[in-house]
């Protein structure tokens, strides 16, 4: 498969996620399902609206920290 290695049990369980295809996480709301817990939890802010980070730029505000390194290259060119 690959060379990925841990100590950690658990991260090695979900790294052979990305092998199996398996998405144990789903979406109460809607049909989405994924792998890991965190990107489930993310996934619910599209349902609720929730946007926690903030550009001190502008009054841009989105739900992942992702979003906002993005946005913020729209400041610097």
């Amino acid at each position: 498969l690959c060379k990925y290695k841990s100590s950690s049990n658990s991260y090695l369980v979900s790294h052979m996620r990305t092998h199996t295809g398996e998405k144990p996480y789903s979406c109460h709301l809607c049909d989405y399902k994924c792998a890991h817990k965190s990107t489930l939890t993310l996934h619910i802010k599209s349902h609720t609206g929730e946007k926690p980070f903030s550009c001190l730029l502008c009054k841009y505000k989105c739900s992942t920290n992702s979003y906002l390194v993005s946005h913020m290259r729209t400041h610097t060119g």
